[in-house]
Order: C-alpha cells, then sequence, then structure tokens
C-alpha cells in the first residue's frame, strides 16, 4: 500500500497595511496623528527608542519581523480608541492574535521598562507637602497620592472649575 503525500506549503492570509504604510507615514498631519494615537510624533518615537530593548524583534527566513514602530503604534491606537482587536487587525494588516500579542508585550515592556524610570514615590518631606496642601485646597483630611509619568504625560485643563 502506497500512501500519498500532499506537499506543504506555506501560506497567510493577504493583509493590507495601507493604513500605516500610506496614510500614518505619508498624508496624516501632526494633528491627526495626535486625534488618532493620542500622542506627537515625538513622544511616539520618544516611547519607541525607549521600548526597542524590549520589544525589537529580529527578521527570520519565513518572514520579516514587525518594526517597534508599529508595535508601539497598535498598542497606542488600541489604548487611545479603545478599540477591538478585529479593528486594529484590519487597520494595520495583522491577524487578530498577532494584534493580542503586540499588545500584551508592549504594555509588559511598558510596565517592566518605564515604570521603575518615570514613576517615583515623593520623599518624606514632599509627601507632607503634598497632604497639606491637599487638605488646604479641596478640604479633605490627611490623604496623598501621586501619578507622574515624565515624558508621556496628556494635561487636564489649567483652570479647575469650583
Amino acid at each position: 500500500m502506497q500512501q500519498r503525500y500532499n506537499a506543504r506549503t506555506l501560506w497567510a492570509i493577504p493583509r493590507h497595511t495601507n493604513f500605516w504604510d500610506h496614510d500614518m507615514n505619508e498624508h496624516f498631519d501632526d494633528g491627526r496623528f495626535y486625534n488618532s494615537f493620542r500622542k506627537t510624533r515625538g513622544t511616539s518615537n520618544l516611547l519607541c527608542e525607549h521600548l526597542r530593548p524590549h520589544i525589537s524583534k529580529e527578521n527570520t527566513n519565513m518572514r520579516k519581523a514587525i518594526s517597534v514602530e508599529k508595535r508601539v503604534a497598535v498598542t497606542l491606537f488600541r489604548l487611545a480608541k479603545n478599540a477591538d482587536l478585529a479593528t486594529c487587525s484590519n487597520l494595520f494588516g495583522f491577524g487578530v492574535s498577532t494584534v493580542c500579542i503586540i499588545y500584551i508585550q508592549v504594555c509588559r515592556a511598558i510596565c517592566k521598562g518605564l515604570i521603575p524610570i518615570d514613576v517615583t514615590a515623593p520623599s518624606a518631606e514632599d509627601t507632607e507637602v503634598i497632604i497639606n496642601g491637599f487638605e488646604q485646597k479641596w478640604g479633605f483630611p490627611p490623604m496623598w497620592g501621586c501619578y507622574r509619568w515624565k515624558s508621556y504625560s496628556n494635561f487636564g485643563p489649567k483652570v479647575i472649575p469650583h
């Protein structure tokens, strides 16, 4: 009895990457970039440089690696627009599972690589100043909290209505 073996083939669903390759890099001005990612191009580039050691991949014989810039863009878009995986998949030209993996990897890299650098607890003297200032300004009993991103913060309104 002879068995027939089918030759194995490699395949992938053809996907377009027009949103990133064409729209974002050629036609989006800084305002449209900010509206899509809630970060400026400069902040996005700075974020890419900080995350590069944590999320960069190498090309293989089977496929080219996804660039750090594209990985960060997928994550920022998903966070900025609260977009589901399928939407990001269609816009960036990846599979849904690939978008999910990229998103998790970049978020973990941010937690591992940036939070220890950019989020710091205040000293004892600064804590006392924060507690007293908070009580004087808002009338709450002694309490404190802080959340600060040095280079990546989104600032709210300058005047707080009473």
